[in-house]
């Protein structure tokens, strides 16, 4: 046995033995009330999360439970008493679980309160463990409740205030901070567990980087004026001088587990827990990506997808509106306008694609990188049983047409207004290529090319802004990316759209595609780009995992001709 049991205590002093209950009190009664709030902020429809909002409802009469039970005698009915807040830290981390899902693993600050919920949960599990008497993992009752608290108080707590003062001042300061204090309080409650070199190496990581972010919150000047940056200025203070404290415990025992618990508990947790949550609920910053409110499609197939999918499932119309039938991906590319965009701009062969979609045929070269062959020969196969996405694994022959149509669909069925369906089928035996809805939606003055691909029970949405080329001072070619700006929050990304009945589950895959288009007259288009005479655009589409390009399709695009 190491850390904490290894060193155990006998009878604990009268301080030792109520002063965790008064501060796990505060914390469940005080700073996780007023800190879940901060992570319920509605999404851009006026929608608050569902399962966060009905935590912060039951967050304070769960917590009076669990400090009734503090009155209690350690047994059954103690525990059953402070189960209900095991339910509302449940709630919190099933919320910071699917933010994770839908926003994929950064910023690191989003991350970091994603953590911290999931860090309240287990915080909880050692609240209702020390209210029932249970010898957690063998720790005597002292250490249970220790343990409770340092999961409330550092892994919520700690991580929440500085994953939102990371939105106020982002930087490579404030990234180190983060890293550090996410790492290490998991690893910390692991070294008291299982090591002394993990306990001792981690409490160091743990303050070096508690400090940091008190630092930071006291130098901050990016904060709103009121309030705000004096709460940080007392909250950071408070950590820089309550850290050191807890590791001169840890590392050395230079002072007593009194004044340890006496300076650092009620300097952490009433101090700095007050402090900076009430300086955060001032400041309210914003989250730099927040993928929610995207409005993705409701579209899913119960089988098959296929090339007959729209009309089988009724959801293709006879006509748009007024009984219009749509020709092209957008309507007018000025639909895609933005400030860094101006379709005036845009060559006009381009734009005539992108209005005129049916009026083109298109030819397909892929090159699939070594290593990922496989893995498309493997996709190929479910694919085709899908009868949907099947990505070529070489290039199309000469007498294989690709037939192309653009079908109006039911706004209401999707879910998006404006939208249209692209079918693209091989002529020799009508398989579907792809099968897509497309729509347009904006945000924050940006628009996206917002696309869904319908799959079995679920859609796989591709969300593109689209660009001039980098390098194109002409600005008449065009890129369409599913990367975000760096430090610009956005919509574009790729997710995989779960309809669970009436439910819609987005989870962010850690793909990305880039397309660029351009006329074959450009001098920046590749040389390597082969094209037949006709063509009028040529592109080039890379999709990536993980960063790592695993596929590119060279197209050639011409005016259809029957």
């Amino acid at each position: 046995m190491s850390g904490a049991r290894r060193r155990g205590h006998g009878a604990a002093p009268p301080v030792i033995s109520i002063l965790p209950t008064l501060v796990l009190a505060w914390a469940v009664l005080v700073l996780v009330p007023a800190g879940l709030p901060l992570v319920a902020a509605p999404d851009r429809a006026g929608r608050r999360p569902a399962l966060v909002a009905l935590a912060s409802r039951l967050a304070l009469p769960a917590g009076g439970l669990l400090a009734a039970s503090m009155l209690m005698t350690p047994g059954a009915a103690a525990g059953a008493l402070a189960l209900p807040w095991m339910g509302v830290s449940l709630l919190a981390a099933l919320h910071g679980l699917g933010r994770l899902a839908r926003r994929g693993a950064g910023p690191l600050e989003e991350l970091a309160i994603d953590v911290g919920l999931g860090n309240l949960a287990i915080g909880a599990l050692w609240a209702v463990a020390w209210r029932a008497g249970w010898p957690l993992m063998g720790y005597p009752p002292l250490w249970v409740v220790l343990t409770a608290l340092h999961f409330h108080v550092a892994g919520f707590v700690l991580q929440l205030v500085a994953g939102l003062l990371a939105r106020l001042r982002p930087g490579p300061a404030t990234a180190t901070a983060l890293a550090g204090v996410t790492a290490a309080v998991p690893l910390t409650a692991l070294g008291i567990a299982f090591s002394r070199r993990l306990e001792v190496a981690t409490a160091a990581l743990l303050t070096g980087a508690a400090m940091l972010v008190g630092v930071l919150a006291v130098t901050t000047r990016r904060a709103p004026e009121g309030p705000t940056r004096p709460l940080l200025g007392v909250a950071g203070a408070a950590l820089v001088l309550s850290m050191p404290l807890a590791a001169s415990y840890t590392l050395g025992h230079l002072i007593s587990v009194e004044t340890m618990l006496v300076s650092h508990g009620l300097l952490n947790a009433v101090v700095f827990g007050g402090c900076g949550l009430l300086a955060m609920r001032v400041a309210a910053p914003a989250p730099r990506t927040d993928p929610s409110g995207i409005p993705f499609s409701a579209l899913a197939a119960s089988g098959r997808v296929g090339s007959d999918f729209f009309a089988r499932s009724g959801i293709e119309r006879g006509g748009g509106p007024a009984g219009v039938r749509p020709h092209g991906l957008v309507d007018r590319l000025e639909e895609l306008a933005h400030p860094g965009f101006a379709p005036g701009r845009v060559a006009p062969a381009i734009r005539r694609f992108y209005e005129h979609t049916d009026a083109h045929a298109l030819r397909v070269r892929p090159d699939w990188r070594p290593g990922f062959r496989r893995g498309g020969r493997l996709w190929a196969r479910l694919a085709r049983g899908m009868g949907q996405l099947q990505l070529p694994l070489v290039a199309e022959r000469a007498d294989d047409a690709v037939e192309s149509r653009i079908v109006p669909l039911d706004d209401a069925r999707d879910g998006r207004p404006g939208c249209r369906g692209w079918v693209r089928t091989f002529a020799s035996d009508g398989r579907a290529m792809y099968v897509a809805a497309y729509a347009v939606h904006r945000r924050g003055g940006i628009a996206y090319m917002n696309i869904a691909f319908p799959l079995p029970a679920a859609n796989l949405a591709s969300v593109l802004r689209m660009d001039p080329v980098p390098g194109d001072d002409q600005g008449d070619a065009v890129v369409l990316t599913t990367r975000n700006r760096r430090r610009t929050p956005g919509d574009a990304g790729i997710w995989l759209v779960l309809r669970l009945g009436r439910l819609t589950v987005p989870v962010k895959l850690p793909l990305s595609e880039t397309i660029h288009v351009w006329t074959p007259s450009m001098p920046h288009a590749p040389r390597d780009l082969v094209a037949p005479a006709e063509a009028t655009c040529v592109a080039r589409h890379e999709l990536r995992l993980l960063g790592i390009r695993c596929l590119t399709l060279d197209y050639a695009i011409t005016p259809f001709r029957p």
